[in-house]
């Protein structure tokens, strides 16, 4: 004889209580991945992957950054653009990342583009002195311009270790180096790597002096004799 059980006899399990059993084959504070404590582990692994990153990054930066910076790309056979030949207009970019045309930096004076190896930065010293004395007595009708090729660095967070060296690089010589993110001015100039690359431009960007090594002082006497003819 089946008798009904009225809705009192029913005892319903009140919201938000779990039930005292557990399920067959379960596990308590099992994670998304089913291991227990597994997002404590992911979290700390992804910290030391983020470490190692940033101290990878820096290294390769400081081992790697040219001053300004040479790719495989420059190979040994490049040539700098002939005498005569035009520069082609490219944008550069400065510590706070503005665009800035080649041609602005370079309008209504004579512009001396440099390419260097941070390695072989004292191949021209002397010169470098030299020039720094007759751009005193030349005023602004003379401008060195640093060009830093960093295309390769052009992506988070290498991009931020590579402003921080150029903004520190140009602090230590007291004057600005300008970014090419885009590596146009690899394309454009021809440097070649490993060597000091100075290429002497008019106000129409004109090449006036390519050379691509150490100069010999009667290049150096030249060089500076050409620059002091153009600025007049």
């Amino acid at each position: 004889m089946v008798t009904e059980k009225s809705d009192e006899d029913v005892k319903t399990e009140e919201p938000g209580k779990k039930k005292s059993g557990k399920a067959p084959g379960t596990r308590r504070d099992q994670g998304p991945s089913g291991r227990r404590g597994g997002g404590g582990s992911v979290r700390r692994s992804r910290a030391i992957l983020m470490m190692a990153l940033f101290f990878g990054l820096g290294v390769l930066l400081d081992h790697f950054f040219l001053y300004p910076r040479m790719t495989s790309f420059a190979c040994e056979t490049a040539v700098l653009l002939a005498t005569g030949s035009s520069v082609g207009d490219f944008t550069l970019y400065d510590y706070g990342d503005s665009p800035v045309p080649l041609s602005t930096l370079t309008a209504s004076r004579v512009t001396l583009i440099v390419f260097e190896d941070k390695d072989v930065g004292s191949q021209n010293g002397d010169f470098k002195k030299r020039f720094g004395v007759l751009q005193k007595t030349l005023g602004e009708r003379v401008v060195l311009l640093p060009v830093a090729d960093v295309s390769n660095y052009n992506y988070w967070p290498a991009k931020r270790f590579v402003k921080d060296a150029l903004r520190a690089a140009g602090r230590k010589d007291g004057i600005t180096v300008y970014a090419d993110w885009s590596g146009a001015g690899r394309t454009i100039l021809r440097p070649r790597p490993k060597l000091s690359n100075l290429v002497l431009v008019d106000p129409d960007l004109k090449v006036l002096w390519a050379s691509s090594g150490q100069l010999k002082p009667t290049e150096e006497d030249e060089l500076l004799a050409l620059v002091k003819s153009a600025a007049r």
